[in-house]
């Protein structure tokens, strides 16, 4: 699952277009959850026919469909984390899990530094076996905000989560949501979001990668997930030629700059050392 937040993703990119296809589904089950939680589940309903009639019939364009989109899903989801759970687990509302499914905190805290209002996190993990959970959230949520602000992030598709970081780029204050993936290449399974007006905002992070192996010379490629330091904007990888084995990239190394531009991360440079030759 892509990593669900409350986003400002106005302009037509790859996760925004995502996110735009991935919105009716995540809010179908949103309310759902929400109906199931409320002691009013037909009035749960009803006010979701009434978006759907006023506010999304309303809207129009994608730009303006995807607005819509993140701030009733913002909406519904700090009305479902506001219900008390059992067990010290937050409600939300994630495809990986079934409704009433076991849920335990593996960590929880502060996030150190943030800016504005207080911010804390929550790592959940989902089924019967504690040592093999069968899946993973972790939620950043303000705890003194009430309304469409107080959840800042859900993240569902990492297998493990390390404490957000709060970082400064250039002026710019960024929380770093820090997941991985698992696998033979441990990939990212993070978010960033850049503090502006009073609010946490999404930061678009996939198409530089995207960009950078349109640009790799024929015959090498980056196989591992690439963990970025946010602080530096700099990345770096080994290379892979296309008959290396996964366990052992031949094709040198590649050093990367990259740049934070109107709430999107883009390639700015790169550099590659090919091997010494034999």
């Amino acid at each position: 699952m892509a990593v669900l937040c409350v986003a400002q993703a106005n302009a037509s990119t790859p996760e925004a277009d995502r996110f735009l296809g991935s919105a009716p589904a995540m809010i179908a089950l949103t309310v759902t959850e929400l109906a199931a939680a409320s002691p009013s589940p037909a009035t749960i309903r009803e006010e979701q026919a009434r978006w759907e009639a006023h506010v999304l019939h309303a809207a129009k364009g994608e730009a303006e469909k995807r607005l819509a989109y993140q701030r009733r899903l913002a909406e519904l989801r700090a009305a479902l984390f506001a219900i008390p759970a059992e067990g010290g687990c937050r409600r939300i509302a994630i495809p990986e899990v079934d409704a009433g499914e076991p849920c335990h905190v593996v960590d929880h805290g502060t996030v150190a530094g943030a800016p504005g209002p207080r911010l804390e996190f929550l790592v959940q993990a989902y089924g019967a076996n504690r040592d093999q959970p069968r899946a993973v959230a972790q939620i950043v949520h303000a705890p003194d905000v009430k309304g469409p602000g107080a959840v800042v992030a859900v993240l569902s598709e990492g297998v493990t989560y390390d404490k957000p970081a709060i970082l400064t780029v250039g002026g710019t204050t960024l929380l770093h949501v820090v997941g991985h993936s698992g696998g033979t290449g441990d990939f990212p399974a993070g978010a960033l979001f850049a503090w502006h007006d009073q609010a946490w905002n999404r930061i678009q992070i996939a198409g530089w990668m995207s960009d950078l192996k349109r640009r790799l010379p024929a015959g090498l490629g980056i196989r591992a997930g690439v963990y970025p330091d946010w602080a530096s904007m700099t990345a770096k990888s080994d290379l892979w030629r296309n008959d290396d084995p996964n366990c052992c990239p031949s094709g040198g190394s590649i050093a990367i700059g990259l740049r934070l531009e109107a709430g999107r991360i883009l390639l700015d440079h790169y550099a590659i050392s090919h091997p010494p030759r034999n």
